[in-house]
């Protein structure tokens, strides 16, 4: 069965990852590029507009390491344009979860005309670059491959109902329509132009513009946007992750004694060609609503570090993704990075 064939699939996935990065602590805890990087992310509507509907929530674990990247990703790597030489490199293991829901929760009625019930549980291997080419100028390169499941293996009405029922919350009734299980494959490569303003010790400037592509039967698409942060210690910090789709980040972040903080605006807009949360599953009929070919997401928030932990916060508003749909998504994310 899927069900058990593709759960099995992703904790296996996880558990090598982790096995993975017990070895390299191993391997390299007595050397400067050894430092072990993890973090935290949680995203949910909840801490956007205080409701529960759409995308309601996703949660991200992650494992970051300077050393030790395998041998297939510098391969595949190696084909991407660096434009000079690597200053820095490192690969991430990640292992996630999403949950989507329409707008009512109440009935166990099919809703046609609102977005499916999905659950979708994840794992990434990323490989990321930054290349100085001047003093006030980088590149940064993301490669990421990702092997999950969509459907009931994926555990998001468990989670849901789990997480309500702990805040004396009415479960969801709906979720007999959700999507059926469905193994997701996916790739995607992300581009960043850092360009760094003012580079003293006290405040910095930064404007950086991106571009994306992702492949795949979960995602498919082209994005482009812009960040802008003002701040501390940005030339230490390429900005902290979010959960695809989502603005170009990671937990890396480089040492610093003292406490440094930033601002941060983005925008990022997508051309939408696959959006297995709204256009259904692949092979088998299941519910469907139309999907907007161009969503817009915009982004604002905070970071701050202190030694070796990085705490932000963002809220972000998504313009809307399929006709009919009621009003904007909006969602808060925190994220909470640390190494040692």
């Amino acid at each position: 069965m899927l069900v058990t064939q593709s759960t099995l699939l992703i904790y296996l996935l996880l558990y090598g990852s982790l096995l993975f990065a017990e070895q390299v602590n191993h391997a390299s805890s007595t050397e400067t590029t050894g430092i072990s990087f993890w973090s935290i992310q949680y995203e949910n509507d909840f801490l956007g507009e205080r409701s529960d509907k759409y995308y309601t929530q996703g949660i991200e674990l992650s494992f970051s390491q300077q050393s030790d990247i395998p041998d297939f990703l510098l391969g595949i790597a190696s084909y991407l344009a660096t434009q000079g030489k690597i200053q820095q490199q490192a690969v991430t293991y990640s292992f996630g979860q999403k949950v989507f829901t329409p707008d009512n929760l109440q009935t166990e009625n099919l809703q046609t005309n609102d977005r499916p019930y999905a659950g979708y549980l994840y794992g990434a291997i990323t490989y990321l670059n930054v290349v100085d080419t001047t003093a006030n100028k980088q590149h940064v390169n993301f490669l990421e491959l990702s092997l999950g499941v969509v459907g009931p293996s994926a555990l998001g009405e468990e989670m849901q109902n789990f997480l309500h029922q702990l805040i004396d919350k009415p479960v969801a009734e709906g979720w007999q329509h959700q999507l059926d299980d469905e193994l997701a494959i996916g790739a995607a490569y992300s581009h960043k132009w850092r360009n760094f303003f003012n580079l003293k010790e006290s405040k910095q400037t930064e404007l950086s513009p991106h571009g994306a592509i992702v492949i795949g039967n979960v995602y498919s698409y082209i994005a482009g946007g812009i960040m802008f942060r003002w701040g501390q210690g940005l030339k230490r910090d390429i900005g902290p992750p979010n959960i695809r789709p989502g603005f170009i980040g990671s937990a890396y972040f480089s040492p610093h004694p003292d406490t440094r903080w930033y601002l941060f605006l983005g925008h990022e807009a997508r051309l939408i060609g696959k959006n297995i949360f709204l256009d259904g599953n692949t092979n088998v009929h299941s519910h469907k609503v139309d999907s907007k070919p161009l969503v817009g997401d915009l982004i604002l928030g905070f970071a701050i570090q202190k030694d070796n932990m990085r705490l932000a916060f963002s809220h972000i508003t998504r313009s809307k993704e399929f006709e009919g749909q009621a009003d904007h998504t909006q969602f808060g994310s925190i994220n909470f990075s640390f190494y040692f």
